[in-house]
């Protein structure tokens, strides 16, 4: 059996994102190795723009192999307004493809989308330059600087970043204009690592999709540190509470699967009552908190932050797991204001019980950007 990884494909909304995945899955076809989905289906749901762009609203999960690897591919929104949709698809990834238009250089969410990405841990990010059939050669280079420029001041490896040049849409066009761009992309998947979850990380099922059945519940999400099988009762945990439940069944891409194991992307039909988004799923059960420790980066205002300090009784939503929730931060009575680019250690207090563990990761958003970071050390 072939590893599994997880990538999540991310960009500014309109650069490309879904035209390369369509132009993957096509390429990949012609050896029987994807089924190939023309983008209109890939967006299902979507805006639509109205010259020909469908915007993406929620992450779309596909699988495909290459020589090596069992790939779980995540097309995750560009919108600012929907970050929160792909913190959800990126939460679990081992490598990132940064989509940028050449022709229309770094955007607003390219920058939101790498401070995403660094918040989360994914170091490996590859860059693909799209729409090069559009640019002069010195576009394109000026494009691929600034796109190195920007991982580096984020402290990613701007400078050792791989950069594919192309055109997805021409890679699908009758005309066959760039037949090079995605099999060498392809190429570069087929060699990423997977990455591990941190030492204290929660086992089980963080949820992102929850269907609703007439007796039963569907949860969707990736399994990590923990084997989950059919006719076992589990822990779902909802907001402080725990109920049992009953794995009645579970598929993977529509494949009916015995258990779900580590890295495994299920979706697993409960008896339970409710679950929702962010909910864990486990076998066994978790201690909710209310308060944590962490150590806080806010970030300046050149960096997509805050113009202003921020005092007391704050309250960011905070990312973490799927989950979004409200985290007012308690500063000490020493510091009475947090200036952007400020470090902090300080507690947030959740307007909720959450589960999380030290070493997690919140990304803290405020009027539907990201303004800081925080690494959970301990609990209060």
């Amino acid at each position: 059996m072939k590893p599994t990884i997880y990538i999540c494909v991310v960009g500014h909304s309109g650069h490309g994102k879904s035209t390369l995945t369509e132009a993957i899955l096509a390429e990949l076809s012609k050896t029987g190795n994807a089924e190939k989905i023309p983008y209109k289906t890939l967006n299902k749901g979507g805006i639509d723009m109205g010259d020909g762009h469908i915007s993406t609203v929620v992450p779309t999960h596909l699988r495909y192999e290459t020589e090596k690897l069992t790939v779980h591919h995540i097309d995750c929104p560009g919108q600012g307004e929907l970050i929160q949709n792909a913190f959800g698809g990126a939460a679990m990834a081992d490598a990132a493809v940064l989509v940028v238009s050449a022709y229309d250089a770094p955007m607003p969410q390219t920058r939101e989308h790498i401070l995403l990405l660094r918040q989360l841990g994914v170091t490996n990010i590859i860059v693909y330059l799209n729409k090069i059939e559009k640019c002069t050669d010195d576009m394109i280079e000026m494009a691929e600087c600034e796109v190195r420029e920007l991982l580096l001041q984020y402290k990613l490896k701007g400078d050792s970043a791989t950069v594919v040049r192309g055109s997805a849409a021409e890679s699908l066009a009758a005309s066959g204009k760039d037949t090079q761009s995605i099999p060498a992309l392809i190429g570069i998947i087929n060699d990423i690592p997977p990455r591990e979850p941190h030492a204290n990380f929660l086992g089980g099922m963080f949820v992102n999709r929850v269907f609703g059945m007439a007796k039963h519940l569907v949860a969707c999400g990736i399994v990590r540190k923990d084997t989950i099988k059919i006719g076992t009762r589990v822990y779902v945990h909802t907001r402080g509470n725990v109920e049992q439940a009953r794995v009645i069944s579970i598929k993977s891409f529509k494949t009916p699967l015995e258990e779900a194991k580590d890295r495994d992307a299920v979706g697993i039909m409960l008896d339970a009552k409710s679950a929702e988004i962010g909910s864990l799923i486990s076998t066994i059960r978790h201690t909710p908190v209310e308060k944590t420790i962490a150590e806080m980066y806010f970030f300046r205002e050149a960096e997509g932050g805050r113009r202003t300090g921020i005092a007391n009784g704050f309250m960011p939503v905070a990312l973490f797991n799927s989950n979004a929730v409200a985290g007012e931060i308690l500063l000490p009575k020493s510091i009475p204001t947090v200036m952007p680019g400020d470090n902090l250690r300080s507690v947030i207090k959740f307007n909720r019980p959450v589960y999380l563990a030290p070493g997690d990761r919140i990304t803290l958003r405020d009027n539907n950007k990201s303004i800081g970071v925080a690494l959970v050390s301990q609990f209060k």
